[in-house]
């Protein structure tokens, strides 16, 4: 690596990267013979573990009067952009993120009031409780926290390693040691390969059971801990960086280059990231960084609330930036400490940035299909799509590169060439008979005789996009659906979706409130937001945050909905879940992560906030103290973040092609034209109102927020704006905006952002129906878009056509799903209310019903409308008309995969002709015709057969026959004999994606060259 100069502390931090251990929790065995854990959750400890780390972050950090304070960033308020908070959503899902929540609220704590227009002072919830972002790292879309999970080929290194002279030594040495262990993890297994089990076992009874701690003999705990570090240690990390067992750290270290590359960027805004993770990826980090070769004493499993800390720092007298990395081990830490790397000394820690990441960057595994080949998968974490995206690549190149080599001939050409060849030679043939007089020429033909011609039938060639082709006479329900990846269908007509059949409308008994409620589904908008306008003659805006109003909003809906559903004296109180206490499984909260996602997830934190208010349940600790949690018993419920770009259910408008065309084609409506002339002089008078912005109707909407975020938030705005200007544009956008999100035919792609949302909806809705599922409550935070196509394939506002517009803030839908008395089948009752102009939720008609008939089959609702739900990104992808965004390209190139894969296969089974076999073929049909023709002559007269005696001694004389060989390619370059093992099967190129032959073919033909391996290709 070098010498470097150690620069000491003249350096001032520009970023720092802070990926941290979640805190301490607590879980219930489901079984007294194994170590599986269920109801994970994190403790008072934990939390308040995570917060004070938080804490110290920002005396650290963002305290102005540190000598380690970031430049650029707010000490006090967090601002969106400056810093990034991300939690690992795998199998420890709700710890990881309360951590990151809790280290969120040591970060930035609670903040002044809010003034609004009527001169109220507006404070957000809990005494000005900051909502920071936490973005969900969902580990089936991202790699980078959970590298090692589900990895085929670290698993059977780990089952070797458990076979190496060391393991086997160290489970020799330790065998007394885990014996008698036993007694005190109730019987279960304690070799070697349970240890970490066995020590969180222990470690958890011991922190939170009295009496098991009592029992417990001193240092048991910490000789199980130090093997189980052992043990941990040498199963998560190598010191060969390119071993798979430093799998996780290879995808981490792709996520810090990434990281730190955005710090070290003047133009970047960002400062400050913290990521919350297990200890697994740390083990691998501090391997691959080297920091265990002076420090061996952190080479194991990080503390509870432990974390690494990559500063970026830039020296005082060079332009140079610098890396280093600190830690901080839990609460056996009172601070970070300053570690070297790359195997330096103890103050050598900086090493230039470029270096850093000039080390590592041979080693990380950077996207999907790299991790598929390096983990050896093709089913899980998104290799099943990748690993086919990768085959059409391979494919296609091959289509538009074809081979060049000597045998590259189609069976048909072959054919050709055999016929001519065929012809030829019965030519020569049959001149020898007449030269050695065999054969005469007869009488000539009749004059009258007719020209006959042979008809030529060339095949014709059928280029296919699916399995079957569409005839005309197909129908046009039928078109558009997918009904198996391999069938690969090309964008339907959307014109002619309107043709579809209309919603099944089935007459239901209607149950009353003789019922209970079984489940509820909500899908609620954000709370009230502000912003900033970049440009005085457009409605671009910058930091968009949500407002102490729009906090409170959310805050207040969460508590009607905890006062509606979840205390027991209400009569719609759900069944099968925790009034008081949040328990993982029985809810699930998930917030929209696009345009404005920083809003919706704030809205959602708040409504968590009000459906599970703070509890005074304390954590004791085997000295007999007790911990109460941050902010006085906070519940920290996780919200999964939803982003647009994996999933497409919140947000099925966005980058929709057709829908686009759809949307912009209502302009040239008749209505439409006809709404605008008739507003013309309204729009025209709002211009003073938005600072001369373009107020046409197309913008009708952007003037209406313009107006309204003024209206709330600038007390001079406010009284300057004339009356019911205000209420007038609102109307005008309602209007606009439901004909554009909308539309009446359920398969009209306006209705594009309610079908995805139906999809999610059903999915709940499925669960809550399945008794042996605890989900009982699903909550959805999002923007107003994809209500108002649910208002309308519903049927909702054709009864209610006040509901035809724009949602207000915090207004919610509850789709409750209730269980008569009596024991008969489920129904669903459609609840709604707009904003805080509605007290309380309102039940409302949909499918056609009329008020007083709220309730309707759950079979019929799921039988109506799960025909027109989009249930996946492909068929998104056809109806959308989109093959590049929001996953489209991979997906789409796996479905073409899928089919191209079936098409050759089907082509190998019906015509397995190789062009030697043509060849043949057409020579002999050729000669069959020409031996035929020579009869036929005969038996006419025009040629006369001459019998000539052959010689007593013939000799035989035999053509000698060569077949061309056949060779088969496996990819673009063949691969030699002398391969060596450790580069069969790796893909070096996605381009070079090798098909599978069919072996049973080859059996037939003429053996191949020996330097062609016919091994299959595994991938």
């Amino acid at each position: 690596m070098g010498e470097y100069i150690d620069v000491g502390n003249n350096t001032a931090i520009i970023g720092v990267f802070v990926i941290a251990r979640h805190g301490d929790f607590q879980a219930s065995y489901l079984s007294p013979t194994t170590y599986d854990m269920t109801s994970k959750k994190i403790t008072p400890l934990g939390e308040t573990q995570s917060f004070n780390l938080g804490a110290l972050m920002q005396s650290r950090y963002l305290r102005r009067s540190s000598s380690l304070a970031l430049s650029g960033v707010n000490e006090t308020v967090y601002v969106d952009g400056q810093s990034l908070v991300k939690a690992d959503m795998g199998d420890e899902a709700s710890i990881t993120f309360a951590s990151a929540l809790a280290v969120s609220q040591g970060l930035w704590p609670a903040t002044t009031n809010a003034t609004i227009t009527d001169g109220t002072n507006t404070t957000a919830p809990l005494g000005g409780y900051q909502y920071v972002p936490i973005t969900s790292v969902d580990p089936n879309h991202d790699l980078y926290l959970e590298g090692y999970t589900a990895c085929n080929a670290r698993d059977a290194e780990v089952t070797q390693q458990f076979g190496t002279p060391d393991f086997l030594t160290a489970a020799q040495i330790n065998e007394p040691f885990l014996e008698s262990l036993q007694a005190y993890v109730g019987g279960r297994p304690t070799a070697l390969s349970n240890i970490y089990d066995a020590y969180n076992y222990l470690s958890i009874n011991d922190a939170h059971n009295n009496t098991f701690h009592q029992l417990l003999p001193p240092g048991l705990i910490a000789q199980t801990r130090q093997v189980a570090d052992w043990e941990q240690y040498n199963l998560y990390s190598s010191t060969d960086p390119t071993n798979i067992l430093n799998i996780g750290g290879q995808t981490l270290l792709a996520e810090i280059i990434n990281i730190l590359g955005r710090l070290s960027n003047k133009s970047d805004p960002l400062k400050l990231v913290y990521y919350s993770a297990s200890y697994k990826p740390l083990i691998s980090l501090f391997a691959m960084t080297n920091v265990t070769t002076i420090h061996p004493e952190l080479a194991g499993i990080a503390n509870f609330a432990g974390a690494v800390a990559l500063e970026v720092r830039q020296p005082l007298n060079s332009t140079d930036l610098l890396v280093r990395f600190n830690f901080k081990n839990g609460t056996a830490d009172p601070d970070f400490k300053p570690y070297p790397m790359f195997g330096r000394q103890d103050g050598d820690y900086d090493v230039p940035l470029s270096e850093f990441e000039a080390a590592f960057k041979p080693y990380v595994v950077p996207d999907t299909f790299s991790w598929c080949m390096a983990c050896n998968n093709s089913i899980d974490r998104g290799c099943d799509v990748a690993v086919q995206a990768a085959m059409v690549q391979g494919l296609l190149s091959d289509l538009l590169d074809p081979p060049h080599h000597s045998g590259g001939v189609s069976p048909a050409t072959a054919g050709v060439i055999g016929a001519v060849v065929a012809l030829i030679v019965a030519g020569i043939f049959v001149a020898l008979l007449l030269l050695m007089g065999f054969l005469s020429v007869g009488n000539r033909r009749p004059s009258s005789s007719g020209h006959h011609r042979r008809s030529s039938s060339i095949p014709q060639i059928v280029v296919r996009f699916a399995k079957g082709k569409r005839d005309s006479g197909d129908s046009d329900s039928t078109r558009g659906v997918v009904k198996d990846p391999g069938n690969f269908e090309m964008m339907p007509d959307v014109d002619n979706l309107s043709t579809l059949s209309p919603f099944e409308m089935s007459v239901t008994v209607l149950p009353g409130n003789n019922s209970s409620v079984l489940g509820v589904v909500i899908v609620a908008r954000h709370g009230d937001i502000q912003a900033d306008y970049n440009t005085a003659n457009s409605y671009a805006t910058t930091s968009s945050k949500i407002t102490a109003l729009g906090e409170s909003q959310s805050f207040n809906l969460g508590a009607l909905l905890q006062s509606r559903y979840l205390t027991r004296s209400s009569p719609v109180a759900l069944l099968g879940i925790n009034p008081e206490i949040y328990v993982d499984g029985q809810s699930v909260i998930k917030a929209d992560m696009g345009e404005n996602g920083n809003v919706i997830f704030s809205s959602a934190l708040a409504v968590t906030q009000g459906l599970w208010p703070a509890t005074q349940t304390n954590s004791t600790l085997p000295d007999g103290s007790s911990v109460l949690g941050p902010l006085n018993g906070y519940q920290y419920v996780p919200v999964r973040t939803v982003d647009p770009n994996n999933d497409l259910y919140l947000e099925g408008y966005t980058s929709c092609n057709t829908y686009n065309d759809a949307a912009n084609a209502q302009y040239g409506t008749t209505d439409f034209i006809g709404t605008a002339e008739a507003n013309a002089a309204f729009l025209e008078s709002l211009q003073p109102y938005v600072g001369g912005r373009p107020t046409t109707f197309g913008n009708i909407y952007s003037a209406y927020e313009y107006l309204s975020i003024n209206d709330v938030h600038n007390g001079t705005y406010n009284q300057s704006l004339p009356p019911q200007f205000l209420a007038q544009a609102r109307a005008l956008a309602n209007w606009q905006q439901y004909r554009l999100f909308s539309s009446p035919d359920p398969t009209n792609i306006l209705n594009i952002g309610g079908r995805t949302l139906l999809a999610e909806i059903l999915t709940a809705v499925n669960q809550i129906e399945n008794r042996s599922d605890p989900l009982r409550l699903a909550f959805y935070s999002m923007s107003y878009e994809p209500l108002l196509s649910l208002f309308a394939m519903l049927g909702v506002t054709q009864v209610h056509p006040e509901l035809a517009g724009i949602v207000n803030y915090a207004g919610a839908v509850a789709l409750e799903i209730r269980q008569p008395y009596d024991g008969t089948e489920l129904f669903v009752r459609f609840n709604f209310k707009n904003g805080s102009s509605d007290p309380d939720f309102k039940p409302y008609p949909m499918l056609g019903r009329q008020d007083g008939d709220y309730d309707i089959s759950l079979d019929v609702f799921q039988n109506s409308v799960s025909m027109y739900a989009v249930p996946d990104t492909l068929s998104w992808c056809i109806m959308c008309n989109n093959s590049i965004d929001r996953g489209c390209d991979v997906t789409t190139q796996a479905a073409l995969a899928g089919t191209l894969l079936t098409d050759l296969l089907k082509q190998q089974h019906h015509d397995r002709i190789t062009p030697a076999i043509g060849g043949v073929i057409g020579a002999l049909v050729t000669l069959t015709v020409a031996a035929l023709l020579l009869i036929f002559l005969v038996l006419l007269g025009v040629l006369n057969w001459k019998p000539v005696r052959r010689p007593t001694s013939p000799t035989h004389h035999r053509r000698n026959s060569s077949i061309p060989q056949m060779v088969v390619r496996m990819a673009k370059g063949k691969r030699e004999s002398d391969d060596t093992e450790s580069t069969r099967g790796v893909i070096k190129n996605p381009g070079d994606f090798e098909m599978m032959p069919d072996v049973d073919g080859l059996s037939t033909l003429s053996r191949a060259p020996s330097h062609v391996d016919r091994t299959p290709m595994k991938v």
